[in-house]
């Protein structure tokens, strides 16, 4: 599961870092919490601020809600869903620690697209990251 581009092959084992990665966790709000980590997923070509520089907005991305918005976003652009059905699918991710976001945290989170995703060279790599997992389930389902 090495990205494209990765200085990694795919022969090789993956990094401790990429145990993490997990739709909603493959964010840079949530890669930047341990340092040496982010400095080994950094090492892969996925570029994020350090979680000092990120300051208090990173918190407007936990991974439950990271994970209700782009299992919401794979559904409506691979799949043609509306926003109303992945909303009544994708709130199951969102609320899997028994509260589910509310619509302003969802609309906190849409003002900052950084958080989900480093604007620049890196945001495809970010997005092949988080939707592999997705295809791979999808792929295993048929």
């Amino acid at each position: 599961m090495t990205p494209p581009n990765s200085p990694r092959s795919p022969t090789t084992s993956p990094p401790t870092a990429w145990s993490w990665k997990c739709s909603p966790k493959a964010t840079p709000a949530f890669a930047c919490q341990v340092e040496p980590l982010a400095q080994v997923v950094r090492a892969d070509g996925l570029k994020m601020r350090s979680q000092r520089a990120m300051g208090a907005d990173r918190k407007l991305a936990p991974h439950g809600l990271a994970g209700q918005v782009l299992l919401g976003e794979w559904l409506e652009e691979q799949h043609g869903w509306t926003m109303v059905q992945t909303g009544q699918f994708s709130v199951a991710v969102g609320g899997h620690h028994e509260v589910p976001p509310e619509h302003g945290q969802i609309t906190a989170l849409d003002r900052h697209p950084e958080l989900l995703r480093t604007p620049g060279k890196s945001r495809e790599l970010w997005q092949h990251v988080q939707l592999e997992p997705l295809k791979h389930a999808r792929q295993s389902s048929v």
